[in-house]
């Protein structure tokens, strides 16, 4: 039903996102683990990237969810729709804590990754036992959460066996925390209050919130942003020789 058109959505945008993004950073920390300076340096840069990617993703698709839905699978399938964004907001932290796992098990410290995942499967399970009686909701709510609360102890895991400074990305978090704040607020006071049709409203939050992330991205000085434009560049330039 709502719940199962919902967890598809989040599996395809999200996981599958995560996982792809991750086979790749696998290998390359491997072969640097050795060398702490370049290791921290590279954490750094390829941590700000993908939270700049993950949270400018998520951000698009909570607020596109509606028009999409309805365009997409018909007007009797909005229910689902609060469930996919309560599923959408995991994308702003599953893929780090996913790649905080990864790294992890390349620096050969695949005990403490098992730990967190034992700890992630155990709040699931908790939140579930204390949830499941306040509906489909409050179990996703429940998986967020230990999902979140997984992600900070990696964070806290990775600084202290790499001596990894958190406030290098600790300040970037809170830039895209800011301009997530612009996004939302847009889009909810600016653009859904419009009357427009569904088509005319996704195209015109698809154009709003990359350009909110790249213009406020810029001014806030987040240098992940030019990393991002960059990456699309060779990427799309790849894909044209191809």
């Amino acid at each position: 039903g709502f719940y199962t058109n919902a967890n598809r959505f989040y599996d395809l945008f999200i996981r599958q996102t995560s996982n792809s993004v991750n086979r790749v950073i696998f290998p390359a920390f491997a072969i640097i683990q050795d060398d702490k300076e370049r290791f921290n340096t590279n954490y750094i840069r390829s941590f700000n990237l993908l939270a700049t990617a993950m949270f400018m993703g998520s951000v698009l698709l909570i607020v596109v969810s509606r028009p999409f839905v309805e365009l997409a699978l018909t007007e009797k399938w909005l229910p689902a729709v609060p469930l996919m964004k309560l599923f959408f907001i995991e994308g702003f932290f599953f893929p780090l804590l996913l790649m905080n796992l990864n790294i992890l098990n390349s620096a050969g410290r695949s005990g403490a990754s098992l730990k967190i995942d034992i700890i992630k499967k155990s709040l699931i399970a908790l939140s579930v036992i204390i949830l499941f009686r306040f509906g489909i909701e409050a179990l996703i709510v429940g998986q967020v959460t230990a999902t979140f609360i997984s992600f900070v102890g990696s964070l806290v895991v990775i600084s202290k066996y790499h001596n990894v400074r958190l406030n290098k990305i600790g300040i970037t978090l809170i830039r895209l925390c800011v301009i997530m704040g612009i996004s939302f607020l847009t889009s909810f006071l600016l653009i859904e209050p419009l009357n427009i049709s569904d088509w005319a409203e996704l195209l015109i939050k698809c154009a709003m919130v990359p350009v909110m992330f790249y213009g406020f991205g810029r001014i806030m000085h987040i240098e992940a942003i030019d990393d991002l434009k960059d990456f699309l560049g060779s990427y799309i330039l790849q894909r044209r020789k191809s």
